[in-house]
């Protein structure tokens, strides 16, 4: 007997278009969690999407597919919304998605502003 579950369980994966992201939303909504997927493509995520509900063959967990682009504040702000609205709350958080970094090549200089 499995002792652990996701059933009942809300994740954000960002970058889950692709790769790595992919993979894990595939993983989260197998063992029934309710999965928001995004990306900055909104072809790319409901592609992703598609694919990730065929190989689940009507299980338990439950896909939203949300195009954001994480370096957007608004865009960020958005996806959270729309996980609050659709499943009111967020108990995983993947943040996987790549992005640009600041002028000097590090992450804590990007400017939420731009």
């Amino acid at each position: 007997m499995n002792e652990y579950t996701l059933v009942g369980q809300t994740a954000i994966v960002t970058g889950a278009s692709r790769g790595i992201g992919k993979v894990i939303a595939q993983q989260f909504a197998a063992e029934g969690a309710a999965t928001v997927i995004c990306s900055r493509s909104t072809d790319r995520i409901e592609t992703a999407a598609e694919e990730i509900e065929q190989t689940l063959d009507g299980g338990p967990g439950e896909l939203h597919p949300v195009e954001c682009d994480v370096t957007n504040e608004a865009d960020v702000r958005a996806l959270v919304d729309a996980t609050l609205d659709v499943f009111n709350g967020v108990d995983i958080l993947i943040n996987n998605a790549g992005g640009s970094v600041g002028e000097d090549g590090k992450v804590h200089t990007v400017d939420t502003e731009t």
